[in-house]
């Protein structure tokens, strides 16, 4: 039985100011990178259209060669400027998805402050103990209590289905009881 238990589960987050850090430095690195590469693939793009309408049209002039194949070719050189946008997009999405393993790997490292207790309480395999929590309390941080005087039991055999909002302490409340 737990009676006027107060239960706090530690969060790993990074506070505020570690927090809008490490995204503002990350956000702007991404942001100048990507920048870079557009501005790249934009000179390079119309560099090289340039390149081929001007050599084309002399060749055209010239008449080695004919307007279709000069359009098709520039066509085609569409098509490739499309193709290498889209690369540089991709590059963009691969940055984040990087930025967001990163922070997972990061809380993945984090070595918990609470700790599990050694000599835990064993219940024998064939215990009908009611499972009763009178007056618990529960909270993610001290000063902003989520769940506040809760009472209930559960009987051998009875299955307990809990429902709430995220964040509202339905499985801290049920992992906490095992």
């Amino acid at each position: 039985m737990l009676e006027n238990t107060k239960i706090l589960l530690q969060s790993y987050l990074l506070n505020q100011k570690e927090l809008e850090a490490r995204l503002d430095h990350t956000g702007k690195l991404r942001i100048k990178t990507r920048a870079l590469l557009v501005v790249v693939v934009i000179c390079l793009i119309f560099g090289g259209i340039g390149a081929i309408l001007w050599v084309g049209s002399h060749d055209v002039l010239s008449g080695t060669l004919s307007l279709g194949q000069l359009s098709t070719f520039i066509f085609l050189s569409l098509i490739c400027t499309t193709t290498s946008i889209s690369i540089t997009e991709a590059f963009g999405e691969i940055q984040k998805a990087v930025v967001a393993a990163q922070g997972t790997f990061e809380f993945l490292n984090i070595e918990p402050a609470i700790k599990s207790p050694k000599n835990l309480l064993k219940l024998a395999p064939d215990n009908r103990s009611v499972l009763t929590f009178k007056n618990v309390y529960f909270s993610y941080i001290p000063q902003r209590t989520v769940l506040q005087n809760i009472s209930f039991s559960v009987e051998p055999g009875k299955v307990l289905a809990t429902a709430g909002e995220s964040g509202s302490g339905k499985k801290a409340r049920l992992s906490n009881s095992y």
